[in-house]
């Protein structure tokens, strides 16, 4: 049953003074070490009290943050190395002043985001100070990108630092070298005009409203801390959501939000929450916080946004279609990159591969429809025309094209996990998934933590699978080659030989079928093997009797097709499209741009065709030449020769 909403303030907390708190933090706190140059090693950041104020004039975030330095080694330079800003898009970091423990200025520098900090005074025979750094982010003028106001924003309206798992989270002051490291227990605070309601990173500890100002305490979650801090700030109301089971949803909107819709994206939320504790691992904390927001989707530590149609258009669902599949997507992000986390930059497909896999398995424990098949059928379809331009899975943060990115870590990470599932079973691949989300709780994990984990649940001949399929670029390849064909005892029997063509081994079903015989078996082939299989008819002549990876889920390929290098699609107009072209493939060396409609390929007509016809189409032999005929804007027919 859904219960009530209900509107509440969020509880009273009296602390000091914003700037000027002192720190809450027992310097208890076990950060693995670095190793990289300028002392990394011999400095941790254990404890951090951050605050943000947001002026009127909002132009600027003017940030105070003081930090609980531990000094691992007496034999330390007299120079502490902290990293500020670095990558993060469209702003500058500007008026800095760094105070020791007693409110004494420390000389320093600021160069390429690295502020060097002269410490020779300030841990005495201590091994433990605190540093306070002060300093203003404003807009950059000289950069802009279309991401740049996803990842921060300043205004009379809407103020936020998005700082997700994807990169963005170099705002505050880090040492040098620990990149990767996981964020120490905080403390943030955040000062802004009355009119805004704040969500932010942690649990919210308290609130209080005073001269016209909100000042708001957040503090980690107990047992884990995020691998980024954000806070976001707009006119908008918060809506409690309690469920009889104790889920607490935090949910903040506009006033002009549905109520119905208010009640099915809590529902959502809900059931994907219950649904990815117990297939990933129960958590602790019991609450969960959406935000309406203009930029679309974003997966934060327990927390999430989605687009403001959501909370006030009507939500329709089609067979495929679901608008708040992606909402069950940013939901498992709490587990995949702030329960488990990584370094984005070596590891992005720890996160979004997991969160794209979390959100097919989840749309029918949550939406009640059933397709998980039909799902990764059309996420298999989207990658084949890519699989020879992409990098492998685990280097998917490191190409240009964002097309690229989003394939290797999202498509094709969903569907080599989709068929871990169907090589070590259902029931031993959530196993060793909760063994991973709980051996890697609360660390830095890479790539290497997640294949010892499965490895625990897998029999040492599938191994290769675990790792291959990550480490080495495109899908499997196999090849199906009918060599023989003889008549005995009443029937035809076809041999067919399947080879392993590729550097992977292929674990997948394979469909045999013919006027006497129907089964569908598993096929397992190491590299460069292969198997002879027979098929009995009564027609010498004719069907395709054999069919490897008959629903087209599995991260198998047929050896010898090119893909374009872009998706096909026929729009409610009639016309068919080409979209996300990738540069460097096939339709993009040639030029062919997404406001084209393609009309004709080698002559035959395009329209009329499904999305599987059309797509599979466009998988062509190395070195083939096809001719498209095109229309632009100017409403002309445009010939293009494709070669693949």
């Amino acid at each position: 049953m859904i219960g009530e909403f209900v509107v509440r303030r969020a509880p009273r907390s009296i602390f000091g003074s914003l700037f000027h708190c002192t720190l809450l933090f027992l310097l208890l706190f076990h950060i693995a070490a670095a190793s990289e140059g300028g002392g990394a090693g011999n400095f941790r950041i254990a404890a951090y009290e951050i605050s943000l104020r947001v002026p009127e004039t909002y132009d600027r975030l003017e940030i105070y943050a003081r930090l609980a330095i531990h000094r691992l080694s007496r034999e330390t330079p007299d120079h502490l190395r902290i990293l500020l800003g670095k990558n993060f898009r469209g702003a500058k970091f500007i008026g800095i002043v760094v105070s020791d423990s007693q409110n004494q200025r420390i000389p320093f520098t600021f160069e390429d985001s690295l502020l060097n900090i002269d410490i020779s005074h300030s841990f005495g025979e201590s091994r433990q100070t605190s540093l306070r750094i002060e300093y203003i982010m404003v807009k950059d003028t000289s950069f802009y990108d279309e991401y740049s106001p996803f990842t921060w924003e300043i205004s009379d309206s809407l103020c936020h630092i998005n700082a997700s798992i994807t990169r963005t989270d170099n705002w505050y002051p880090k040492v040098a070298g620990t990149m990767p490291d996981r964020l120490a227990p905080f403390r943030l605070s955040i000062d802004v005009p009355a009119k805004f309601e704040v969500m932010a990173s942690g649990r919210l500890k308290g609130v209080i409203t005073k001269e016209g100002r909100k000042h708001y305490a957040w503090e980690n979650y107990e047992g884990v801390t995020d691998r980024s801090l954000y806070f976001f700030a707009q006119e908008q109301s918060m809506m409690i959501k309690e469920f009889p089971d104790g889920l607490r949803i935090m949910m903040y909107t506009t006033d002009d939000a549905r109520p119905d819709n208010m009640d099915f994206l809590a529902g959502v939320v809900h059931k994907s929450y219950r649904f990815f504790e117990g297939v990933y691992g129960e958590l602790p904390w019991n609450e969960y916080k959406i935000m309406s927001f203009p930029y679309g989707y974003s997966g934060l530590f327990n927390s999430s946004n989605a687009p403001a149609a959501l909370f006030d258009s009507a939500i329709t669902h089609n067979d495929i279609y679901f608008p708040t599949r992606a909402v069950i997507h940013e939901v498992s992000h709490t587990w995949w990159g702030n329960v488990v986390s990584s370094n984005a930059d070596e590891n992005y497909w720890l996160y979004e591969a997991f969160g794209k896999y979390s959100e097919i398995v989840g749309i029918k424990p949550v939406l009640e429809a059933d397709v998980e098949s039909l799902s990764f059928f059309r996420l298999k379809l989207c990658t084949l025309p890519y699989i020879d331009y992409v990098p492998s899975i685990k280097e998917a943060q490191d190409v240009d094209d964002r097309v690229l990115v989003n394939v290797a870590a999202y498509y094709m990470g969903a569907t080599y996990l989709r068929m871990l599932r169907y090589v070590m079973g259902e029931d031993d691949f959530y196993e060793g998934i909760r063994y991973y989300v709980k051996d890697s709780w609360g660390r830095c994990i890479d790539a290497d933590d997640f294949f010892n984990a499965m490895k625990k649940f897998c029999p040492k001949e599938y191994h290769g699978i675990i790792t291959d399929y990550v480490l080495n670029p495109g899908y499997a390849r196999y090849d199906v080659e009918k060599v023989d064909v003889k008549y005995k005892c009443d029937y035809y029997r076809h041999t067919y030989v399947i080879h392993n063509t590729d550097d992977k081994d292929i674990c997948v079903p394979y469909r045999v079928k013919s006027d006497v015989e129907k089964y569908t078996k598993r096929l397992f082939l190491k590299k460069g093997e292969s198997i002879s299989i027979e098929v009995k008819s009564t027609q010498k002549d004719g069907a395709e009797h054999l069919v490897v990876d008959p629903e087209e889920i599995y991260p198998v390929f047929r050896v010898g097709l090119i893909g374009a290098g872009a998706t096909l699609y026929a729009n409610q107009q009639g016309e068919v499209k080409a979209y996300n072209i990738a540069v460097d493939g096939p339709f993009g060396r040639a030029g062919i741009r997404e406001d084209m409609a393609l009309v004709k390929m080698n002559g035959k007509e395009l329209i009329d065709n499904d999305l599987r016809t059309l797509n599979h189409m466009m998988l062509r032999p190395e070195g083939e030449e096809v001719t498209l005929m095109v229309r632009s804007d100017d409403a002309e027919l445009h010939e293009i020769t494709v070669r693949y």
